[in-house]
């Protein structure tokens, strides 16, 4: 069973024919943007079949990337309350949210991305836990052609 992350994304020129979001190369344990994103950018998140030992994490960059910020995280219950969650970026920069998974005896890390793929402004990533997470990207107003 496979799961998918799709990123519905809003048209500028900066990202034309460009991904929002990426799966990170070496070991896709994340989603990265694939440039930092602007203060007021609009992320929202939905997923109808997050797993209870599930939980969707999003985290700002540090400067350098080898640290970062809990920006929010979302579990199962989050989404069964209100089907799309919404954050308004705080600070510019780079972001990536993941998945992390807790197993029956107390071991966690996160879920692995299996493939991805780009179609239009779409960036749809497939992890191997059968979890689908939909993420809708606005920039704030003033940025937008």
């Amino acid at each position: 069973m496979f799961a998918s992350i799709v990123l519905v994304g809003v048209s500028w020129s900066a990202l034309a024919g460009d991904p929002s979001f990426k799966l990170e190369e070496n070991f896709k344990a994340t989603v990265v943007t694939a440039r930092p994103l602007l203060i007021g950018t609009k992320l929202t998140f939905s997923s109808p079949n997050l797993k209870e030992n599930e939980v969707v994490m999003l985290q700002r960059c540090g400067e350098p990337c080898n640290t970062a910020k809990m920006i929010r995280s979302w579990r199962k219950v989050d989404f069964d309350t209100n089907q799309r969650q919404m954050v308004t970026l705080a600070e510019a920069g780079t972001y990536y949210f993941w998945i992390l998974r807790t197993l029956d005896n107390g071991e966690a890390g996160p879920v692995f991305g299996e493939r991805s793929s780009f179609d239009e402004l779409k960036t749809t990533v497939t992890f191997v836990s059968g979890t689908n997470v939909s993420v809708g990207l606005e920039l704030p107003s003033a940025s937008k052609p």
